[in-house]
């Protein structure tokens, strides 16, 4: 391959900042985005962000732009560093002019304007960050001077401690919730761009302030565009040791492809060209791989590929291209390379040698003070060689940062190139880099305590032969990617150090195993977290720990409750409550109780969950135990929002406090559930403009937190109301989704019932019987299994309208029955399935059919006296008139039909609507009142019309026709 620099690709800024333009657009159109900008130093980043933010509020003069970086000086020991700066530009506490000076006045002067907003949001929903990240004297003079009233607390605060001890007495977590709830305040008036720049600095708390941003900001018009260098967050085999990789990966899980690559310029452009010089099949995977590699150095470029030739891994093929004939052994350094390489080395001093040989160990980025450690030298006399003589003399190195670690200065260089690194580590015998590996794992930790990174301590001591000193470090990585969101990540780090931790400490291996069957759980893959929990228990109970035990118990009631599997989890937290009930009262022992409160509920009961979870709540407060408070909130918040408790407010303002108590902790499925249950209240009242808001809330969080496991059902959810409202055409647009979610599923779990039965029932409307039966024929033998309070119900109204539609009537009464018999069993019950169950009967001439039709009187009776039950009202009053109607009382059957008719219409459910005004008019004619019965007739047309004209195909409007037909005809089949 010869050298043709003229063909070289350089990315151009225009086209860069028009990839950025392409985000700010989306946002602008309501949906927030994430795009990093990365590049190695010298490459510009700064100036895309400052260019891109002068051209964006140029062209969108209601634009807001705040920017924050993080800082070489302080970097991970000064939380939240580029959030402090991003809400200072918001509230204003001093001029951005003065502050920065990078910004023109236009910028400042739109800041200024939106102020009072964001101040308001401030102290009114996010008052931890004053005196926390925002001092609170400039805050308070602030607030007067723009003319917001300041609440009481705020002079007070102006009284306490500095920023930083505010800081330490928060909880981190509630102020990473505060600045999304800030920012998403102000973008309510304003689309708004947030610039952060030396991302390679974040510290850990920052970090997870940006993935909770990222997720948050997806409702609301707001691009964050960050920046950072590529080569400081890997260490150097490529796998990741900065938590922005973490964040980096889950953002683009949530938000898709986000980084933008500056460096595919200048030194890109010679290995671009380099490689094309010649016809060859090289795909931009190994491109990517021979960049990461020799970062376009002319020398190493060319002497890399020139051995890859020799060693037979670059071939031609039959058409004179070149291409890869086997695996690239990419740790082989050439001899050119190796000889050069030699040669600069071994023109250093025998010191300068030794202090590049110890830094070569902690890898392609390292820190003086811990070569300074392991030589047992001055700190100041390390420092003086590498910068002297590594870096200025032999540019062998270069500097990355100077900050304050936990016991002294921290001077962090990084190696030139990464094959200066590899040349240098590989000359160490490989015993000596054991010793070695594990002497820089000790320094580091001396050095910066609890700042150090865990994962390239565990590399470390990995490397040193001692698993079980990394197996710590990889728990604590695992911990952090937890509570920052990141699950893959987390189950990733807690496997590894089940992997090394030692047998002998089997509670230690318990606890670890209980936290990944928590993250397994969460991420849904439930098979997976019980075979996890059930070998803790197994643990705990040959050690003799009872509480442990007692804990784990707990967890496996969540992950058999998530299975449907309620008996057995019921026994399970029962077993953790009778463990714990004779001791003192513990935090164990309240989430066992809330868990089992959770089941009984599951099962359609009220007094014992609602026993079991204010006990639960009282022990939660009494012992401060948020863990379990949120759990018992979520409990008793649900049943005191079913209808006839007469406490719907206390029962929503409770599932609104379980949601903020878990999204604050980063208990991201128990915040899902806390939405989810709170729109599924509303359903049954019949607000369902409130219901379709809610779910879509819920939605939004649980794609946002990866929380599969609530996903489908929220997307089921949103589904069914869109059908059972008459949006039919957007409904079949999504149609196919909801069957993807439903295929994806492994076993069948709640999210695919409840597809399945939402799906049938949507065919059954449309007429289309055979494929109603064949959606639910698929997983018959489960779907019959599972039977719980929330499913069995409708499933066996389904099953009921099949038979009765598709002319079976024994199968039609045989479903009859049992849907009467599940009145009996349960205290509470679907309107719909009581409904279809009591028209089939009334056209049934037995004894037993009469029965069952009284019984499904008086149970919709009783739903409907339930204070806010708006749709056991609407069937009740339908059921009276078809039993009216029956009886040939037409007058009485006429009117209980309009009345339901007016209540399904009052609450949008149009084929509800349609069904019961053509039974009024086929009463009223009965009754003599033929222009009453027009009207009504009438009324029912124009709504099944309205309803076929949502469908896109004719063999969907023909067989809808069939229904139409039936129903204003009065026919005797159940639609």
């Amino acid at each position: 391959m010869a050298s043709s620099a003229g063909s070289a690709r350089i990315v151009s800024r225009e086209h860069e900042l028009e990839r950025l333009s392409e985000g700010l657009e989306q946002t602008l159109a309501g949906r927030g985005g994430v795009l990093f900008v990365a590049g190695e130093a010298g490459q510009g980043k700064t100036t895309l962000l400052r260019s891109f933010a002068e051209r964006a509020q140029a062209v969108h003069p209601e634009l807001l732009v705040a920017a924050g970086a993080c800082n070489a000086y302080t970097g991970t020991g000064d939380p939240f560093q580029p959030f402090r700066e991003v809400l200072e530009e918001l509230v204003g506490p001093m001029p951005v002019s003065d502050r920065r000076g990078a910004f023109d006045l236009e910028r400042g002067e739109r800041l200024r304007r939106s102020m009072p907003r964001a101040l308001q949001t401030l102290l009114g929903a996010a008052p931890v960050l004053v005196g926390t990240l925002l001092p609170a004297a400039p805050l308070l003079r602030h607030v007067e001077h723009a003319g917001v009233r300041p609440p009481p607390w705020l002079a007070a605060r102006v009284a306490q401690a500095t920023v930083h001890e505010g800081l330490a007495g928060s909880s981190h977590a509630a102020v990473r919730s505060a600045i999304s709830t800030l920012v998403t305040g102000v973008a309510g008036a304003a689309p708004l761009l947030l610039l952060l720049d030396d991302l390679q600095w974040l510290d850990e708390s920052s970090a997870d302030a940006l993935l909770h941003l990222a997720r948050s900001i997806m409702p609301y018009p707001v691009l964050l565009l960050g920046a950072f260098r590529p080569s400081d967050i890997v260490l150097r085999d490529g796998t990741p040791r900065h938590v922005l990789y973490q964040v980096l990966h889950e953002v683009e899980r949530v938000h898709g492809e986000a980084v933008v690559d500056l460096d595919r310029a200048d030194g890109r452009a010679f290995l671009e060209a380099w490689l094309d010089s010649e016809p060859n099949r090289l795909d931009a995977a190994f491109r990517d791989a021979l960049w990461r590699q020799t970062g376009g150095q002319p020398l190493f470029t060319i002497e890399l590929l020139r051995a890859m030739q020799e060693r037979g891994e670059l071939v031609k093929d039959v058409e004179g291209r070149w291409t890869l004939a086997s695996a690239v052994d990419w740790a082989a350094l050439p001899d050119r390379v190796a000889g050069v390489l030699g040669e600069r080395i071994g023109r250093l001093d025998p010191f300068a040698r030794e202090v590049l040989r110890v830094a070569s160990v902690e890898g392609e980025t390292f820190t003086a003070e811990v070569v300074a450690q392991i030589l047992e030298r001055a700190p100041r006399g390390v420092t003086r060689v590498v910068g002297d003589e590594l870096h200025r003399r032999r540019q062998l190195v270069v500097p990355v940062e100077t900050r304050r670690g936990a016991t002294s200065l921290v001077s962090r260089y990084r190696f030139r190139h990464n094959l200066i690194q590899r040349y240098v580590y590989e000359a160490i015998d490989e015993a000596e880099r054991g010793y070695l590996h594990e002497a820089v794992g000790d320094a580091l930790q001396k050095l910066l305590g609890e700042e150090a990174d865990p994962v390239a301590l565990a590399d470390h001591y990995l490397r040193a032969r001692a698993p079980w000193r990394a197996a710590p470090h990889l728990r604590r990585a695992g911990d952090r990617a937890r509570e920052s969101g990141a699950l893959s990540q987390a189950v990733h780090y807690y496997q590894a150090a089940l992997e090394h931790w030692p047998d002998a400490e089997p509670i230690e291996r318990a606890t670890l195993l209980r936290s990944l069957g928590e993250c397994e759980c969460a991420r849904g893959s439930l098979d997976v977290a019980f075979d996890a929990l059930r070998e803790a228990r197994a643990l705990c109970r040959d050690a003799g720990d009872g509480r442990t035990e007692s804990a784990v118990l707990a967890l496996m009631g969540h992950v058999l409750y998530e299975r449907q599997d309620y008996a057995r989890g019921l026994d399970a937290c029962t077993s953790a409550i009778e463990a714990l009930d004779g001791g003192p009262p513990c935090p164990e022992l309240a989430v066992a109780l809330s868990m089992r409160s959770l089941l009984y509920m599951m099962q359609g009961e009220d007094d014992r969950p609602l026993a079991d979870g204010r006990r639960a709540l009282a022990m939660a407060d009494a012992l401060h135990a948020e863990d379990a408070r949120l759990r018992a909130l979520l409990t008793v918040g649900t049943v005191l929002c079913r209808p006839g408790s007469g406490r719907l407010e206390e029962g929503l303002a409770m599932l609104e406090q379980s949601f903020r108590a878990a999204d604050r902790m980063g208990i991201d499925h128990f915040a899902s559930a806390s939405l989810g249950n709170r729109a599924s209240s509303f359903v049954a009242m019949g607000r369902l403009d409130e219901s379709q808001e809610a779910f879509q809330r819920a939605l939004d969080y649980a794609r946002s937190r990866g929380v599969k496991l609530h996903e489908g059902m929220f997307t089921a959810g949103l589904w069914s109301l869109l059908w059972r409202r008459g949006r039919w055409a957007e409904a079949l647009e999504r149609a196919a989704e909801l069957r993807q979610l439903a295929a994806e599923t492994p076993r069948l779990d709640r999210n695919s019932v409840f597809i399945l039965i939402y799906l049938a029932s949507s065919e059954l409307d449309l007429g289309r019987v055979e494929d109603a039966a064949a959606t639910l024929d698929t997983h018959m033998a489960s779907l019959e299994r599972l039977g719980e309070a929330q499913t069995a119900e409708p499933y066996l109204r389904e099953r009921l309208r099949i038979a009765a539609m598709g002319g079976r009537p024994e199968e039609a009464d045989r479903r009859a029955a049992a849907l009467v018999a599940s009145l009996e069993d349960r205290p509470r019950h679907d309107p719909d399935a009581v409904l279809t169950t009591c028209r089939w009967l009334t056209r049934r001439p037995s004894v037993e059919a009469a029965r069952g039709v009284e019984r499904c009187l008086a149970v919709l009776a009783e739903m409907a006296r339930q204070d806010g039950h708006r749709l056991a009202r609407a069937a009740s009053h339908e059921a009276r008139s078809v039993v009216a109607d029956a009886r040939g009382d037409a007058a009485e059957a006429s009117r209980l039909a309009r009345v339901a008719a007016d209540e399904w219409g009052a609450t949008g459910l149009p084929l509800d609507e349609a069904r019961a005004r053509s039974l009024a008019a086929h009463a009223l004619r009965r009754a003599g009142r033929e222009l009453d019965g027009e009207s009504e007739l009438q009324r029912a047309r124009e709504l099944l019309d309205a309803l076929s004209g949502e469908l896109s195909t004719d063999t969907f409007r023909a067989s809808f026709a069939q229904v139409r037909r039936t129903m204003l005809e009065g026919a005797g089949s159940v639609p």
